[in-house]
């Protein structure tokens, strides 16, 4: 059997002037860079710095340069908190709330892919932790496509 070499390509740049552009892009951005850079084995944090920027592209590398560096144990940290702090902005929790009661479930989508969705449009919300299981399951029995599945939950009451 033969090994096949497979290149790992890099990830796409973080664009801060695209509209869509928001606090979730940003941290999924992060959050895939960091996969990368473990991928290919980066450690010390000066290159990981380098790394970042490079991949983060251009336009973020110029507004790097005009930030005022927050404060971090090693540079890799330093650049991140600086760039979280420009990228990362507050949540709107009223429009994220207002996103997740319009959710409905869609017709190819099974039960678990949307209980899945509304979990990860749940932690955007700022719900009561203590409650997040109450709210989905509610949210489920109301915009489900299955009536047996909504009748189900129903019939279980606070015991689900």
């Amino acid at each position: 059997m033969t090994a096949v070499n497979v290149e790992i390509t890099g990830i796409a740049a973080y664009d801060p002037h695209d509209v869509h552009a928001s606090a979730e892009r940003w941290k999924k951005w992060l959050r895939s860079f960091e996969l990368y850079a473990t991928g290919k084995g980066v450690v010390d944090k000066n290159q990981k710095k380098a790394l970042l920027l490079h991949c983060a592209g251009m336009s973020v590398q110029d507004i790097y340069d005009c930030l005022t560096e927050e404060n971090g144990t090693n540079e890799y940290d330093v650049v991140v908190n600086t760039l979280n702090k420009q990228f990362a902005m507050k949540t709107n929790v009223p429009y994220e709330r207002y996103c997740f009661r319009k959710l409905t479930q869609g017709d190819d989508e099974t039960i678990h892919q949307f209980i899945n969705i509304l979990r990860q449009h749940a932690a955007k919300c700022e719900f009561d932790d203590a409650n997040v299981d109450e709210l989905i399951r509610d949210h489920v029995i109301e915009k489900c496509k299955s009536n047996r599945l909504r009748l189900k939950l129903l019939e279980k009451g606070k015991h689900v």
